[in-house]
């Protein structure tokens, strides 16, 4: 009898685990072609504003480049990226999975070279005479409120014989998705921040709130008077879900050099 009844608990309880789990419809894009085409896809984001701007025409062909590959639409993509945002279980493992293939590769390349911090490494990243992007890590993170992974973070000291010079800027960008299987009901934030620090010992801090899914810059104006000497810079993660399900996704993370342009004529009479 005993038996018959542990049969029965286990029959509807498995009953239940299948009722309550979302049925994936057939002309949704199946998670492991997502993962793949989002790889794909957060390549080409970060990207611009470095080989091209955002709409550039030469951009949309990158875009083009990458559903053609996975043999998709624009349309099957967007309509996917709704699905899975309503059912945000499947997007957390497909982000965490992401960022763990991303991780690998940046591993494998900076083996390649003995100086290696986390987030920039200003010997490997790329420079250039104009703009240079100097973010060297993954650049898809996901955070969560539980401590140690609530927080994007980077720090690096320029060293004298960089390339970096007087009237610099700089630009610390990013997009945001919230997730959470808790529509409604939980409150979740992000705060970003960037520190710099000049040659002269002048130092400057700017911030902004990060309180929806979108595009994000923090941009550092040019100091014509000193060249930079150090900056930090984070993305602060934090909710009320006690349940800790709700995440942040940091995707299409850059953080660009730009020297000034100089004018024909100063340039002559240099």
């Amino acid at each position: 009898m005993r038996c018959k009844l542990v049969n029965i608990i286990v029959v509807f309880s498995l009953l239940f685990l299948c009722s309550c789990r979302v049925e994936m419809p057939k002309d949704v894009i199946p998670p492991d072609k997502m993962e793949a085409i989002l790889y794909d896809y957060h390549l080409v984001q970060s990207m611009e504003g470095v080989a091209y701007t955002s709409g550039d025409y030469k951009g949309k062909l990158f875009y083009r480049g990458v559903f053609d590959k996975h043999h998709v639409t624009k349309e099957m993509f967007d309509s996917a990226l709704v699905w899975y945002n309503r059912n945000p279980k499947y997007m957390v493992e497909i982000y965490e999975n992401l960022e763990s293939r991303m991780q690998r590769e940046v591993n494998a390349l900076a083996s390649l070279k003995s100086s290696r911090v986390y987030g920039v490494d200003l010997n490997f990243a790329h420079l250039n005479s104009n703009i240079s992007e100097l973010w060297t890590s993954h650049n898809v993170r996901m955070l969560s409120a539980v401590p140690l992974n609530n927080k994007l973070a980077f720090s690096f000291t320029t060293p004298k014989d960089s390339t970096f010079v007087t009237g610099d800027s700089l630009s610390f960008s990013f997009n945001t998705m919230f997730i959470s299987p808790l529509k409604g009901a939980v409150n979740q934030q992000a705060y970003a921040a960037v520190y710099v620090e000049y040659t002269d010992n002048t130092v400057g801090s700017y911030a902004l709130e990060v309180d929806s899914s979108g595009h994000y810059e923090l941009h550092v104006p040019r100091n014509y008077k000193s060249r930079l000497k150090s900056m930090d810079g984070y993305v602060y993660y934090c909710d009320d879900d006690t349940t800790n399900e709700s995440k942040l996704v940091v995707s299409d993370i850059s953080l660009r050099r730009l020297h000034p342009v100089q004018s024909k004529s100063s340039a002559k009479n240099r």
